[in-house]
């Protein structure tokens, strides 16, 4: 250091004589960090987050599934409430692809106009986004219902 500035060292600070010391909380709070750009941690998340293809089925496994779905709809005609395992796939609202997700429930019937199959306690799944289908037991109310009727 130069001896211009040595005399300047040890001086006393200088206090204001009209305004109030600030408390040193309040002093870091004025350059805690800040979102200089709302919304882009969030919009970096959805960027990173992954999805999946749609996968689509061969001849024989498309054909496998038709054959299943059918052999469902004669349970239902014949008043049989089958519980079934579906993996489908459900696109994704905001980006290209989707996830694979499983819904298990009681099927309630099977609307081939719209190709749906509509559950008694599970949300509806598309027929042609199903990958897996597997008939896993009954429905055990069947039995007082149909007694009930």
């Amino acid at each position: 250091m130069t001896d211009k500035y040595e005399a300047l060292l040890n001086l006393p600070r200088r206090e204001p004589q009209n305004r109030v010391r600030m408390p040193v909380g309040n002093r870091a709070a004025q350059f805690a960090p800040f979102a200089a750009l709302t919304g882009l941690d969030g919009e970096m998340m959805e960027c990173a987050r992954l999805t999946d293809k749609k996968k689509e089925l061969c001849e024989l496994e498309q054909d496998e599934l038709n054959r299943m779905i059918g052999n469902l709809a004669e349970l239902l005609d014949r008043g049989k409430k089958p519980r079934v395992r579906v993996t489908h796939f459900m696109p994704d609202r905001k980006k290209t692809g989707g996830v694979y997700t499983d819904t298990v429930g009681v099927l309630r019937r099977i609307d081939e106009v719209f190709r749906v199959m509509i559950f008694k306690d599970a949300e509806p799944v598309k027929t042609d986004d199903i990958t897996e289908l597997e008939i896993i037991g009954f429905d055990k109310n069947q039995n007082s219902e149909s007694a009930a009727q």
